[in-house]
């Protein structure tokens, strides 16, 4: 018993075969990103009722965490979140409704951790810790873990080399649902504060939540 307790300390203690974080040049080179919108994919899995579900659309995303995430799926309305730091919106276009919340609550919660997981990932090195998975001349590709207690299990994050920004964000939670997101055709140009704040329009039914 002595002894497998042993073999066991030693093989926890070793060195894994890649440094436990994520490099400096990384985490430089994506902090340096102030804006960026992108094309998007957005596949998402829920172990209930075992069902996949694929959209995409358009995406804007600005430091330190505002976004507007355009969703245009074929046969179905468009629906737009807006989060300019202080007020998330989402707007039914095919309803033409707003409804408005506050910074409380979940509403949107993963939407704001991509965003900034995508902008600067090398911030969430407190909570996670960073393991390179997969080195090719295209990508390098990282798996993040939480520290401590979280409703995430792990998040994937591919870093384009010849792009340079985060192509690929995959959160895998704990209790089984998936959520992917593939990113493209990006444009760090600056972007309009505007942006990402819904623009009223005449005929629109709003409310406010929280």
């Amino acid at each position: 018993m002595t002894m497998r307790i042993l073999l066991l300390t030693i093989a926890f203690l070793a060195p894994a075969s890649h440094a436990n974080t994520m490099p400096s040049e990384h985490q430089s080179m994506l902090s340096a990103i102030q804006h960026l919108a992108v094309h998007f994919t957005q596949t998402t899995f829920r172990p209930i009722r075992k069902t996949t579900r694929t959209r995409s659309g358009m995406a804007w995303f600005a430091k330190p965490g505002s976004f507007k995430w355009e969703f245009s799926p074929k046969s179905k309305q468009t629906e737009t979140w807006f989060f300019n730091g202080t007020k998330l919106s989402h707007y039914l276009a095919l309803e033409n409704t707003v409804t408005h919340y506050g910074t409380k609550g979940g509403i949107g919660s993963e939407l704001k951790q991509v965003v900034k997981m995508v902008l600067d990932p090398g911030t969430l090195l407190s909570k996670y810790s960073a393991q390179q998975t997969q080195d090719s001349a295209a990508s390098k590709a990282y798996l993040l873990k939480p520290k401590g207690k979280s409703s995430i299990e792990s998040i994937e994050i591919v870093i384009s080399k010849a792009q340079k920004f985060v192509s690929k964000v995959a959160i895998q939670y704990a209790n089984g649902e998936k959520s992917s997101y593939s990113f493209s055709s990006p444009n760090k140009s600056p972007i309009k504060k505007t942006e990402f704040e819904f623009q009223k329009k005449p005929g629109v039914k709003e409310k406010t939540l929280g």
